[in-house]
Order: structure tokens, then C-alpha cells, then sequence
């Protein structure tokens, strides 16, 4: 449909919008309508990052963006990525956008590139991140500001997905799920910590009959 330049890494629905958002290698998210495919927005939160003195110049103009996300109601979309220098990954941002405006809300540096992200339902209130370096961060939904800080078995987290916990309340934190370079999904189901371990290694094989 168009926008940003290089790969893309990411994309995300809004359905309640009749929109979508995509993120990849050009650091620009390009919005488009559904029905028609035409783009009719391109984010830039990193030009507005430089602008507001969060990144370096150099940094906004070699930003891509990793993990995108919107709310269930389409208020809110989240994106997250990092920067380069001299081909090397060197520091990652947050951004939060008013979905229907496209309008910047707040945006933060990460210690480390932002990969997937994805939003916990309003009962959570809150954003949940992940990159490489061993650990999920949760955000506050409205400000995006750092709210917990959660370790993980996976070193390098590819992929979140939320879902609310089977027989919990409406307004109850929804269970976060977190795989990426290890045979193993992590499964949080509350931010202080995590549940359980799901592994992804086939059974050991039976042992061979005996010989009569």
C-alpha cells in the first residue's frame, strides 16, 4: 500500500477503525484504510524524538521500527524500534500515538531495540514490550512510562501475545506469553513474574525394547 522505505517488520489491525499500521526498516509507520489500501497517514516518531532532543539526528534518520500495536478500541498505537550506527544496533525508542489523530503522545529511549510490543487489556492498563536483553517491560497505557521491569528465560524476545486468564474477572491482568531465540515460551500471568514455562523440545524417545 505504501510508505516507508527497506523491510517491513511488523504490522497490526484495527479493526473497530477499518485501518491498519505497518512498521519496517524506513523508522516511518504508513497507516492505511482497509477497504481502499490507500495510505492516509506515515507516522515519524523518531523525526519528532530528534526534533525534541531524545535522539541524535544521525540516529532518526537510520531508525526502524520493530514491534507495532494497537489497542481494542483503536485509541492507541504503540511503536517501537532502534537505531543504527554504522550497522550496528545501538540504542532503542518507545512512542505512543493518539490512533485516530496519528498525533505524538509521548515517546521514551530504550536501553536496547525494541521488538514486539503489544497492548494488555484495559482491567492491565498497560503496554508490554520486549527486546534482547533478557527481560519484559511493562508501560503505563496512557504516558508510556515505565511502570515494571519483569526478567525472562528467553534471551532475545521475538514475539508477545496477550489473553486474559481462563475463569479470571473482566478487570483481571491479562496472561502475557513471550518467545523468541530459546525452545521455550515464557508465560507470565501477572507483571511480578512469571507462571510457567511451556517447551517447544520434542519428548525424549521411548527406550528401544529389550532384547528376550
Amino acid at each position: 500500500a505504501g510508505g516507508g522505505g527497506g523491510y517491513l517488520h511488523c504490522c497490526a489491525p484495527a479493526p473497530p477503525a477499518e485501518r491498519g499500521v505497518a512498521g519496517g526498516g524506513g523508522g516511518a509507520g504508513p497507516a492505511w484504510d482497509c477497504r481502499s489500501l490507500a495510505v492516509v497517514r506515515a507516522l515519524a516518531p523518531t523525526a519528532a524524538m530528534a526534533r525534541d532532543g531524545l535522539l541524535r539526528g544521525g540516529d532518526a534518520r537510520h531508525a526502524w521500527v520493530g514491534g507495532v500495536a494497537i489497542d481494542e478500541n483503536a485509541n492507541w498505537l504503540a511503536c517501537g524500534g532502534g537505531t543504527e550506527s554504522e550497522f550496528k544496533a545501538t540504542s532503542g525508542w518507545l512512542a505512543l500515538h493518539h490512533a485516530p489523530s496519528g498525533a505524538l503522545v509521548s515517546a521514551s529511549k530504550t536501553s536496547a531495540h525494541v521488538q514486539p510490543l503489544d497492548f494488555m487489556r484495559p482491567g492491565g492498563g498497560q503496554l508490554v514490550s520486549a527486546a534482547n536483553e533478557g527481560h519484559v517491560t511493562y508501560w503505563k497505557r496512557a504516558e508510556a512510562t515505565l511502570d515494571a521491569r519483569v526478567p525472562t528465560v528467553v534471551p532475545s524476545v521475538f514475539a508477545i501475545a496477550t489473553a486474559p486468564v481462563p475463569g479470571a474477572s473482566d478487570d483481571a491482568v491479562d496472561a502475557v506469553c513471550l518467545a523468541g531465540n530459546a525452545p521455550i515460551v515464557d508465560v507470565h500471568t501477572h507483571p511480578g513474574g512469571r507462571a510457567f514455562q511451556l517447551s517447544t523440545l520434542p519428548a525424549d524417545d521411548p527406550p528401544a525394547p529389550s532384547a528376550s
